[in-house]
């Protein structure tokens, strides 16, 4: 199906005028005029997801994003409006999502509108950096991918003496049958008239923010001035509405149904593919993200059967915007700085770490501590080294706990127990263990803080891996003897329980083998220290009651993983 090009008369859009001019862009009501002829246009552009799960018509349903110049000239009996475009097209078809990226280039003394692709993909969270310039009797048109390093160009003829620019969402031409138009030629036509081909598809399709950033008009950076720019909403054919923020510092963002995020305090989050969960800061429950929302600064979000894209505001109005999947992880952004950081999760009842093996997990306990946890409040229930590796396999070390997927640029860190990764521009897979945390990248460098066995940065580039090792807890329980890897302990004995680590540990209450221990959280107090590491220790005592069984586990959680400490009761 396709509609009259009557729905580009409310496209939303960034509109500038030719020096001088006067003629109105049709009734979009949004044509400026007092500059001077553009010479350039210039800026990065992240691809954003269309949220193709809601919609349900077989129709292509999209959208254009990106940039063009125009013109009026005369052509014939009547006046034309050529321009030449260069961005990506996202719609769906038949429910699936679909990226294409490519130039449109008039040819005004032919009246023709050429299509052409760029030979190259994207996918979301990309970022595209575009540049159209005018030079003599030429417009030259290039993109760039910088997650893939893939590049195109395109040229046409000079568009007149009055070069404007647009930016932003706009509809997507289509041919008769309603497929989108990729590439072949069409007949130039005023792109905001009431007649003529090529048509548009419906749209726009629900998608993510759409972040543009270093926007520079002629070379200088494009700021919000109502006098020389201006700005229209497009309420789509699909009920969608598209609206702009005011650009700053040569930032701005195209924006749907969703409110911008705030520094600090909320995000966008929009989902690519599968199903996504969240659960607010605090929370007990998670939510599923069946459609774009809003959700707080904190949360965490559970991507392990889908993938979302999650847009930030930053300081001076900017944004920063990136994909992450196949993994779980909270989100915590700085609200002065706006550096985020993806923490991976241990020490959940799965995830719990044999004492021969070291720590895991991002998570801070709190507690008072007390002179003495006694072991008797458990309630029993059922019956008794920094350098990156090489190309290949990824070779993480003991029991697999979290992994995540990100494809992202800007102030981004996924963060595990052994270290973190701050994004320099690329793919990466953060995954934590027993024994540390493993990254590995897919495309372009990540540059890893490792903390053990002393804080130190380490640069790791394309098809390299690295290991960061956790700092190992030695633990230990006495005056007693230990066979088959258990402690023999006597009822009514008092027992000091050591730590040596770097980090305050916590004693966690007994329970029952083979359960793990759910008790409170007891800090362990500070006792000297070891070659420079701080030791821990507390006094536990086995109350008579605890002979009804012969098997206790008590715990340890130090930088947020459970240590299984084994007891047997005699």
């Amino acid at each position: 199906m396709t509609v009259s090009l009557v729905l580009a008369l409310a496209a939303f859009l960034i509109l500038s005028s030719s020096a001088g001019g006067s003629t109105g862009l049709g009734t979009t009501g949004a044509y400026w005029s007092g500059l001077a002829q553009t010479k350039s246009v210039s800026f990065k552009l992240y691809v954003a997801a269309v949220d193709c799960g809601r919609v349900r018509h077989a129709n292509y349903v999209g959208q254009r994003n990106g940039a063009e110049l125009f013109d009026s000239a005369t052509a014939g009996s009547g006046p034309l409006r050529p321009f030449d475009f260069v961005g990506y097209d996202s719609f769906c078809h038949a429910g699936r999502p679909a990226y294409r990226v490519g130039f449109e280039i008039s040819n005004p003394g032919a009246r023709t509108l050429r299509f052409r692709p760029a030979g190259f993909g994207a996918s979301p969270g990309d970022p595209l950096v575009v540049t159209i310039t005018v030079r003599g009797a030429r417009t030259l048109l290039s993109i760039r991918n910088l997650n893939t390093h893939r590049s195109a160009n395109a040229s046409g003829p000079s568009l007149g003496l009055g070069t404007s620019w647009a930016a932003g969402v706009l509809p997507l031409f289509a041919g008769a049958t309603g497929r989108p138009l990729l590439r072949g030629t069409v007949p130039l036509v005023q792109e905001y008239s009431l007649t003529g081909a090529p048509n548009t598809d419906l749209g726009p399709a629900p998608f993510a923010p759409v972040v543009f950033g270093d926007f520079r008009v002629s070379g200088s950076r494009l700021t919000y001035n109502r006098r020389r720019i201006g700005a229209s909403a497009w309420f789509g054919s699909t009920g969608n509405r598209v609206h702009v923020t005011h650009p700053s510092d040569g930032a701005f963002i195209a924006i749907g149904r969703l409110k911008p995020p705030r520094l600090g305090k909320t995000l966008d989050a929009t989902p690519v593919t599968g199903t996504s969960l969240y659960e607010g800061p605090g929370g007990h429950r998670f939510h599923k993200l069946s459609r774009g929302g809003q959700i707080p600064n904190g949360s965490t979000i559970d991507t392990t059967h889908g993938q979302v894209q999650l847009t930030l505001g930053l300081p001076n109005g900017r944004s920063e915007t990136g994909v992450f999947y196949a993994g779980r992880f909270q989100l915590h952004q700085n609200r002065r700085t706006g550096a985020t950081t993806a923490i991976l999760p241990g020490g959940s009842n799965a995830n719990v770490c044999a004492l021969s093996q070291s720590g895991g997990g991002a998570v801070s306990i709190a507690s008072k501590p007390r002179l003495v946890a006694s072991a008797a409040k458990a309630k029993g229930k059922g019956k008794g080294k920094g350098k990156p590796k090489g190309k290949g396999k990824p070779k993480s070390k003991g029991k697999k706990l979290d992994s995540l997927w990100a494809n992202a640029h800007g102030t981004f860190t996924t963060q595990g127990s052994g270290g973190a990764a701050a994004v320099l521009g690329t793919k990466w897979f953060t995954e934590n263990t027993c024994a540390g945390t493993y990254f590995k990248v897919v495309r372009d460098t990540l540059r890893v803080t490792v903390y053990y066995p002393h804080v130190h940065t380490v640069v790791v580039k394309q098809g390299h891996s690295l290991f960061a090792p956790n700092e190992a807890p030695e633990i230990s329980v006495s005056p007693v003897s230990a066979t088959g890897g258990r402690y023999n302990v006597q009822l009514s004995g008092y027992y000091e329980l050591t730590v040596i680590a770097s980090q305050q540990p916590y004693y966690v209450d007994a329970a029952v083998a083979p359960q793990l221990p759910l008790g409170g959280n007891d800090a362990l107090y500070p006792d000297g220290a070891v070659g420079g590491t701080p030791r821990w220790h507390i006094i536990f005592h086995i109350t008579p009651n605890l002979g009804n069984f012969q098997d206790w586990n008590v715990g340890v959680r130090d930088s947020g993983l459970l240590y299984v400490v084994k007891l047997r009761v005699s």
